[in-house]
């Protein structure tokens, strides 16, 4: 008997060794994976907050003089486009190493460092989370983050990679763009903030799809500049976009072709939309400065360094062209 006692009192012994252990580990394993967080959030959130701000202006659109009564909507949403938008550029950085080893040595050796198994943790818990709280928001806001999720996965995934293929690299990420838009109109839709669907208002106003256009399509500015910057880790590694398939003179032409296309655009729809004056001048004043600073930086297209460091201006002016289109829309109530 009092052998018996004495084997239960080792095994219990053991078996608590064995549960601070397992417990032990799995604190270092989430300590890591929070570190990995942190470290996509310092290097990845430059080309990546101006989701939210475009899902958060959308929104604004919709509710107008409303939005405090949806804060917490409005948060939740910009949170979900924030967290959708890492997860791709997580996601996209776990299949680039080889280009990243060319374009961005010291980024890559860092990203290197970071374990590939809890990246796709990462990159699952966000799109996992992100789709639930825009579950709770609305169905139409869900539907909107699935499918941002699925051209993501594709936009990267060595099956697809749709990332390597002209000119699909181009018209996916303003795809995706334009979704992240679309998630603030959808997620005010019947908020209470908004249109509501019970009462069989328009499920999708034009306003909210005019104004995701505008910004999907400056990103036929933002990515075709980037891809000039990578010109050389794309070339390297056989992918196809702007600059390698049609030239860096082609490509500045579908670049600067962009605000003047955004010009028409608000011409021909000035009445239709009842745009406002004061929205119109500040979308022909972002015009100017895009063209100003695309006519700048054309002398200077053979300098990856260079173009590499002026992203943040196009993404800056991105920004303002979406304020500029939110205040050329917005009606009084």
């Amino acid at each position: 008997m009092v052998t018996n006692f004495s084997l239960g009192i080792e095994r219990f012994f053991v078996n608590g060794n064995r549960a601070q252990c397992v417990a032990k580990l799995l604190h270092q394993q989430l300590i890591h994976l929070a570190q990995v967080f942190i470290y996509y959030i310092k290097t990845r959130t430059p080309p990546v907050y101006c989701y939210p701000i475009a899902t958060f202006l959308s929104f604004l659109l919709i509710s107008k003089t409303h939005i405090l009564e949806s804060a917490l909507e409005v948060f939740g949403i910009s949170i979900t486009s924030y967290f959708l938008g890492l997860a791709t550029y997580v996601y996209n950085d776990l299949t680039d190493t080889n280009v990243d080893k060319i374009n961005r040595r010291e980024q890559s050796i860092k990203s290197q460092n970071q374990s590939a198994r809890e990246s796709i943790i990462l990159v699952i818990f966000l799109f996992s989370l992100a789709a639930t709280i825009s579950f709770v928001i609305n169905i139409l806001a869900f539907i909107i983050s699935i499918l941002f999720i699925i051209l993501g996965i594709m936009y990267s995934h060595p099956s697809f990679s749709l990332k390597s293929r002209f000119p699909f690299k181009t018209i996916v990420t303003a795809a995706g763009a334009g979704l992240l838009s679309l998630l603030g109109g959808v997620a005010a839709i019947g908020s209470g903030s908004g249109y509501d669907i019970s009462a069989g208002s328009t499920v999708m106003p034009i306003s909210t799809i005019y104004l995701a256009f505008s910004f999907a399509i400056f990103y036929f500015i933002q990515s075709p500049l980037g891809d000039i910057a990578d010109i050389k880790g794309d070339r390297a590694t056989g992918r196809k976009t702007f600059p390698i398939v049609v030239g860096l003179n082609w490509t500045l032409t579908v670049m600067v072709s962009v605000p003047f296309f955004i010009l028409a655009m608000n011409g021909l729809c000035f009445n239709i939309m009842h745009i406002s004056v004061y929205g119109t001048i500040a979308i022909v004043g972002t015009c100017i400065l895009v063209v100003g600073f695309l006519g700048w930086i054309s002398h200077r297209l053979h300098d990856p360094l260079l173009v590499k460091s002026k992203r943040n201006n196009i993404r800056y002016l991105n920004m303002f062209m979406q304020l500029s289109v939110l205040i050329a829309l917005i009606q009084p109530t």
